[in-house]
């Protein structure tokens, strides 16, 4: 818009320097003329407005890294004036870098004619894009003028999966708590986890649906919930560390790392405890995987958090959280083990079998006094999370 009314000050200066020169009648004409093709603009531009109709959704995303996320605009021109630039105004949020980048798609549509556009986001790395449609404007041919078309803005998500991998050795190799019981449950508190029955009790309201004991509720004609078990030891727990990482290739292979370890430990029935820090509730977040669909929920939990800076750490808020708790299993993902988080690791492990998994640029296993940690590259996540052909330091 400001380049069209830059374009027609210029042309009206030049019309009233030469009516000037030449003082022609002809061309003072021209230019009072010229100053009402503002106020004709105003009205083309308003009469627009009430005729451009504008709707936008998803055209289907798998959700895949490689592939762009398409989002379908459709706009109506029901008027028999066609328009001059339309454009529209968008925002995608990176919610794991909690950060906004702004676009702008700008297309033409004549009148009485109908126009569909997709606009393509790009996804850099796994996570969670929330993509908001800013404003709408129309303008008529000239530029001078712009008005916002009505429409239902607002924002959609969309998930970035990443990769999971099935490993060539299981994650329990050499594991000397691998047939170790998965839970250890409370005897006189209820709790949240499906996999133990703790007992039933008769319904009341805000009881879920899904807790209805179906086959008691028939045989006593009376609805019955189940009460699930209360875990209170977990064998294994695995710790993910959302520290910035500068290169996205580096943020995949964390995440590719951490979910790919999930799932090998599901494929070998091992239900396993989650955590990670909220850094907007400030505080450890748990969830226990126990299947494909519990992972699948874990996965959208966590890529809708956000990165944090290396002075906060999972593994230090959760031995100051749950002090009294213990695993016997304990799997730690980070871009990097800072000095502060190994010692918070050594002092929240006891006699526990720990397995620590970095990114690197360079294949190797440091074998620690008290635990092993293994280097994963980007791109070689099977054999580097295996120590398959890795240098032992």
């Amino acid at each position: 818009m400001h380049k069209g009314r830059i374009i027609y000050a210029v042309v009206l200066v030049v019309i009233f320097y030469l009516a000037m020169i030449y003082y022609d009648y002809g061309m003072y004409l021209l230019f009072f003329l010229s100053l009402l093709i503002p106020l004709f603009a105003e009205i083309y531009g308003f009469l627009l407005r009430k005729r451009i109709l504008f709707a936008w959704g998803e055209t289907g995303s798998d959700g895949s890294r490689t592939e762009p996320v398409r989002i379908a605009v459709a706009m109506k021109n029901t008027g028999i004036l066609p328009t001059g630039k339309l454009k529209i105004r968008y925002s995608v949020k990176d919610v794991l870098r909690d950060s906004t980048e702004q676009f702008v798609k700008t297309i033409v549509i004549a009148g009485g004619s109908t126009r569909t556009d997709v606009l393509e986001i790009e996804p850099m790395h796994s996570g969670k894009l929330t993509v908001s449609v800013d404003s709408v404007r129309v303008y008529e041919p000239l530029g001078l003028v712009s008005y916002a078309v009505p429409t239902n803005l607002g924002g959609n998500s969309y998930l970035i999966l990443p990769e999971l991998t099935e490993l060539p050795v299981s994650p329990w190799e050499n594991n000397p708590y691998a047939y170790v019981s998965e839970e250890t449950y409370s005897e006189t508190k209820p709790g949240d986890d499906p996999s133990e029955l703790f007992g039933t009790r008769d319904y009341v309201p805000g009881d879920r649906q899904n807790r209805i004991h179906w086959k008691l509720t028939a045989k006593q004609d009376a609805l019955i919930v189940k009460e699930y078990g209360l875990p209170i030891a977990c064998t294994t727990t695995v710790f993910l560390e959302l520290f910035l990482c500068e290169e996205d290739e580096w943020l995949n292979t964390l995440l590719d790392a951490a979910f790919s370890l999930s799932f090998n430990l599901i494929l070998g029935g091992h239900v396993h405890r989650f955590a990670w820090y909220d850094t907007k509730n400030g505080c450890v977040r748990r969830m226990t995987v126990d299947g494909e669909e519990a992972l699948s929920a874990l996965i959208s939990e966590v890529l809708g958090c956000s990165l944090y800076e290396k002075d906060q750490a999972v593994i230090r808020a959760y031995e100051e959280e749950f002090v009294e708790e213990r695993c016997k299993n304990i799997f730690y993902l980070a871009p990097t083990l800072t000095a502060e988080n190994r010692e918070a690791l050594e002092k929240l492990m006891g006699d526990a079998y720990v397995t620590v998994y970095t990114i690197g640029d360079k294949n190797r296993v440091v074998l620690r006094e008290t635990f092993k940690e293994y280097a994963v590259r980007p791109w070689h996540l099977s054999s580097d999370m295996c120590g398959m052909g890795g240098d032992e330091g």
